[in-house]
């Protein structure tokens, strides 16, 4: 029978272990262990462990591994918790050490000193390098019970155990091997992540096979006995400290009024600024009704803490959304600024957002543009501290992909494999190895090469490699944040929880969401784009909804770059719907996911007119008339519960909870009352069941309807500005996606079809994002490769200090020593960046040493970030200019962009070979062509295996007016493999068809061209 160990090393450790904590349950639940414990050199998996032990009737033990110093002198011990007092003493330990020294993961032993008196149990693990009974004696004055002092004797000190014996009773002197796999079977792959760890090649890995659980030396097993007593001793506990009221940040109210009556005040102004002096009674009630909620459920200081820093973000004009999943169904929330949504007008329903006869959480999530949704988290970190706000770790698992190229690189396996082994690891089968390994040749073929690197590759796959940090997620605390929870270092002087997200609320930590969003910070760029160039004053959020020019783009598809209404599926259905309010944007993005897409035709044809509107019963009216009888959201469940059964909106979101959860327990109970209470407000029994079966189908899939209004607005807007705006919304689109070549080639290939002309970057036009100029767009110097920040701002502040650069002479004694070199120069020369000085690009490149020459000798003086030159002292040479050729040109210019600008290489070879009449452009193909011939090149290949193990080819191709699909079977790709490359030109005969919504074709022919960039 195996013993427990408590030196055990998790996968948290991070490359340091193979022990997953799933793998720790099975090997317990296999071995019949009653007691497990955790001691990482972190806090990471502790509250992890410890719920997965409790639901599996283990016995959690909680350690901490802690390299401490103590005259001058490095120590391991092992801090094991023995109550509550002392788990807590862990986490204050673990987050001294994390958040200062996590990298080292060394202390001094007097920084965390007072942690140690009470509640833990101490091993010292000497070594017989740093044996020094000082340590030990020490610790023992400072114990309230000594007897929680204990010696570990492990493999590697065997050797000092006689000296324990005469020091200590031997029933402190425990078994306490570092265990980091289970058997010596796991020992090679434990080897490999201690490479990857260590960046060192596998032949030069000098560990040995020290650290396995079931290697156990039965001399010693008088120390293995005494693992059992000090099991014995600690105490079941909890690892929560207080409830989420407790723990929240308390805000500083002016004058120390109360949260409450600060919050009601609020209101009240918001109330009267949004609806004037003589307020609506619906909207007095609805507000007494909400406040009442939220006192009674203790929130008042989490409205108030966002209302802040929403306010804050406003104030510093950070674009802000207008509302984000239920909290737009709040009245509190839209009388606070923090959403823009009146839930009465869009008829939305509070009890979604915070029920008080489910006690739910409120989950405010605000987008913020996300270039500046850093400085609201600095807002919050200045505001309430240090020690109060923190931000969550996640944790970066290593998957197939990954670890293909961390073990080519320690069996010295060279790049481009590695790279062709990565790349034929589907997205999908990234962790999961079993999946990628299937029906994969390219895989299967590098496994007979190199089987020791797939010999262990599974056990890698999974683990967790390192820390990240949550996208949005923000923790605010009223205590010390570790007094609640461990933390860690963090970036930007803000700590991080070691925790992450899926227990801070189990833990009473309530969590707050801040978003990026980039279409807010597009949104905010074409504003400000408006106000500069067009000299108006746009605010977004009093453009009219009803405006034509907007919902005839929606109506024709024009959808690119649109927020939530871009893809091909949902332009498909605005096509179809043709909408004209902004109720059919919210209804199609509601309706246009899995399960309710099946009713998107009905919906049509009733919008149109083209098919009668029925209900179950003609009581339902009132409910279901906006969404012509069809169940769309989630809202429409609760109010058809309150209407037929007379349930209070908080029971009906209850029952809509159990019911997309398909909660039967609570499905069952509440049944029965719904069908009594549906019989006695005058339904008969059939209708009654009828209307039940009807909403148990829809709350299984209906969206939430504040979240749909909300998100539909923004839709509406970027509609709106691209309808109205179309070269400010372009240029914000492309300066939003520099560096992003596909992206920035098809939104170039928008702006043509709009009749925008795009200018070429421009150095005496230096921007560093797009701008507008009328109807044309002028690309930022940024865009160029090899143009970085450092040098764009050397050269805006040359133009801005100096003004235009006056010819090629005047651009190089003002930049020769700010940046311009050799390769600077030719990225300016090709991109067509100097095309303002009037000579050829070849002529200007070719003369780039001759006016270096000129520079040496006019030179006076040379200082270390300019040239100090007196242009008497030579001639300046004269430039023949030499005529540019033109596919060298194009060529060149998509090496310095990334993109073709001025022409073409496909509409060159097209109009050269006459190809014009003999082929359609993507964007003209249409299906009842039946077959056609295009000219196009392919941008990347995926090769499969058909169902007769045959090679086949999924093919991603474009021209200069968009891009397709193409498949050639295996009969095709069989002859033609050696023309169907990336980056080869083709003539192709396809024919037509379709997928997911978009044209697609069969190779039926082809002809190599050429290659692209020869």
């Amino acid at each position: 029978m195996l013993i427990t160990h408590l030196n055990v090393r998790t996968s948290y450790s991070l490359l340091s272990s193979l022990i997953t904590l799933e793998n720790y349950l099975s090997f317990a639940k296999k071995n019949n262990l009653k007691n497990l414990a955790i001691c990482d050199n972190n806090m990471f998996g502790v509250y992890e462990f410890h719920t997965l032990c409790q639901k599996n009737n283990i016995k959690p033990i909680v350690g901490l591994n802690v390299n401490l110093i103590y005259n001058n002198q490095s120590y391991n011990l092992n801090l094991f918790a023995v109550n509550q007092k002392g788990y807590f003493n862990l986490v204050e330990i673990s987050s001294t050490i994390m958040a200062n020294n996590e990298k080292i993961n060394k202390i001094e032993l007097v920084d965390i000193l007072q942690y140690f008196t009470t509640g833990l149990k101490i091993i010292v693990n000497y070594t017989s390098d740093n044996y020094d009974q000082q340590l030990f004696t020490f610790l023992q004055s400072k114990l309230e019970n000594p007897n929680n002092l204990y010696l570990g004797l492990n493999n590697n000190n065997l050797s000092l155990l006689e000296t324990f014996q005469k020091i200590i009773p031997s029933d402190q002197i425990i078994w306490n091997n570092k265990i980091q796999y289970f058997t010596s079977d796991n020992f090679a792959a434990f080897k490999m992540i201690d490479a990857i760890k260590t960046q060192t090649l596998f032949k030069d890995n000098r560990l040995t096979d020290n650290y396995a659980w079931t290697d156990v030396i039965k001399d010693y097993a008088l120390y293995f006995e005494n693992i059992t007593k000090f099991i014995a001793d600690i105490e079941q506990y909890s690892l929560a400290k207080g409830t989420v009221i407790d723990n929240l940040l308390q805000f500083p109210t002016p004058e120390n009024i109360s949260a409450r009556e600060y919050l009601k005040a609020l209101c009240k102004k918001g109330l009267e600024f949004k609806k004037g002096k003589m307020v609506a009674q619906k909207y007095l009630d609805r507000l007494f009704y909400e406040l009442e909620v939220i006192n009674k459920m203790g929130f008042n200081d989490y409205f108030l803490i966002v209302w802040d820093y929403v306010a804050f973000a406003k104030k510093n004009n950070i674009y802000v959304g207008p509302g984000r999943g239920s909290a737009a169904g709040s009245l509190v929330s839209y009388l606070l600024d923090i959403t823009t949504i009146d839930p009465l007008e869009y008829n939305l329903l509070f009890e979604r957002f915070l029920n008080p006869e489910r006690n739910g959480l409120p989950d405010i999530d605000i987008d913020f543009q996300d270039d500046k949704r850093e400085m609201v988290v600095e807002y919050l970190f200045e505001k309430y501290g240090v020690d109060h706000v923190a931000h969550i770790v996640t944790f970066q698992t290593i998957g197939m992909k990954m670890a293909l190229r961390d073990l080519s690189r320690i069996f010295e396996i060279p790049l481009d494999e590695a790279d062709k082994m990565s790349k034929a690891v589907k997205i999908e089968a990234n962790f999961d190895y079993d999946l990628a390994m299937q029906s994969n040749n390219v895989l299967s073929f590098f496994q007979k090469k190199y089987p020791q690197l797939f010999l262990y590759l599974k056990e890698l796959v999974g683990l967790p490699r390192q820390t990240g940090t949550h996208a949005a997620g923000v923790i605010l605390t009223n205590q010390r944040l570790q007094t609640i929870i461990p933390i860690k270092e963090g970036y930007n002087g803000i700590f991080q929880t070691q925790y992450s997200m899926n227990y801070l609320e189990d833990l009473g930590l309530l969590k707050m969401d801040l978003l990026g969003l980039r279409n807010l910070t597009i949104l905010h760029n074409i504003i400000d784009e408006v106000g500069t160039g067009l000299q108006q004053k746009l605010a977004i959020e009093k453009i009219p909804l009803n405006d034509e020019k907007t919902f005839a783009l929606l109506a024709k598809g024009d959808t690119k770059g649109i927020f939530q209404l871009e893809s091909p599926g949902m332009t498909k259905v605005l096509i179809e719907m043709q909408p004209d309010k902004l109720e059919d944007i919210v209804a199609t993005s509601s309706l246009y996911r899995p399960g309710p897409q099946e009713n998107i035709p009905l919906f049509i044809q009733r919008k149109k007119k083209q098919a009668p509107i029925t209900y179950l019963d003609q009581r339902l009216g009132d409910i279901l008339a906006p969404t012509y009888g069809i169940i769309v959201y989630q809202e429409q469940v609760m109010l058809i519960a309150q209407l037929v059964a007379n349930f209070s909106l908080a029971k009906a979101d209850v029952l809509r909870r159990a019911m997309g959860k398909k909660d039967a327990t609570i499905m069952n109970e509440m049944q029965t009352e719904f069908m009594q209470e549906a019989v006695k407000n005058n339904y008969t029994l059939t209708i009654a069941q009828e209307i039940w079966n009807l909403i148990a189908k829809f709350a299984a899939y209906g969206f939430n309807r504040s979240h749909a209004v909300a998100y539909s607005l923004l839709g509406y807007q970027m509609a709106y500005l691209k309808a109205n705006y179309p070269s400010q919304f372009l240029a914000s689109l492309l300066s939003n996606v520099i560096g992003d070549e596909v992206k920035t080639t098809d939104y170039l290939a928008l702006a043509r079809q709009n009749n925008l002309k795009i200018v070429a970057p421009a150095i005496n036009f230096p921007a560093d994002r797009y701008r507008t100029v009328g109807a044309n767009i002028h690309l930022p110097l940024l865009v160029i490769k090899q143009i970085g920040y450092a040098f764009f701002n050397k050269i805006l502040v040359e133009f801005n200090t100096n003004g235009p650069f006056k010819d090629i002479y005047d651009l190089f004694i003002r930049l020769y020593k700010k940046g311009l070199n050799r390769k600077t120069y030719e990225m300016l020369v090709f991109s067509g960046a100097l095309d303002c000085f009037k000579l050829s690009r070849t002529t200007m490149f070719n003369n780039y040493q001759t006016i270096v020459n000129y520079l040496e000798l006019i030179k006076v003086e040379e200082q270390r970030e300019s040239l100090i030159v007196d242009q008497t002292l030579a001639e300046q040479p004269t430039l023949v200019n030499v005529p540019d050729d033109e596919v060298f040109i194009i060529e060149k210019e998509y090496e310095c962009l990334g993109f073709y600008l001025s022409n073409h290489p496909l509409k060159y070879i097209r109009e050269k070979e006459g190809y014009q009449n003999k082929t359609t452009l993507i964007k003209n193909v249409t299906l009842a062509q039946g077959t056609t011939n295009l000219l196009i090149t392919i941008r990347r290949i995926r090769v499969i295996s058909d169902k007769n193990n045959k090679q086949m080819a999924f093919l991603d191709c474009y021209d200069e007016s968009g891009e397709i699909s193409l498949t050639a079977f295996a009969g095709t790709y069989q002859d033609h493999h050696e023309a169907l490359q990336e980056g080869n030109i083709l003539l192709v005969n396809i024919r037509l068809g379709t997928y997911q919504d978009k044209i697609n074709g069969i190779i039926n022919r082809i002809k190599l061209i050429g290659k692209q960039g020869e």
